[in-house]
């Protein structure tokens, strides 16, 4: 959807890719939380989570820094840059590991 943003040409069309890009975002984190939940011990639940969002946080804190030196120096870069953290995320997905397969 960041990708996208550079061929948007009406003013419409940019803020309804950008919610979708918020909103997405927005999912994923609950996802996120979900999946650690699930992937975790009991006793390491509560730090796990905590460790998640905190260093969730940071990542925003450093990747708003970043961006906005990109957007001063190659605007395009920005969006494409963007785009490809995105897509990075959605391929590391698949190589999380699955539940646990019950033996019968």
């Amino acid at each position: 959807m960041g990708a996208a943003l550079l061929a948007a040409n009406t003013e419409a069309l940019v803020v309804t890719l950008s919610s979708l890009y918020i909103a997405t975002t927005g999912v994923c984190i609950n996802m996120l939380s979900t999946i650690v939940i699930d992937l975790i011990p009991t006793q390491f639940r509560a730090m796990a989570v905590c460790l998640s969002l905190m260093s969730g946080r940071l990542g925003v804190t450093v990747f708003s820094l970043a961006i906005g030196f990109i957007l001063d120096h190659a605007c395009n870069a920005a969006f494409i840059l963007l785009s490809v953290v995105v897509l990075a995320c959605c391929l590391l997905m698949y190589l999380l590991p699955g539940p646990p397969k019950s033996i019968d």
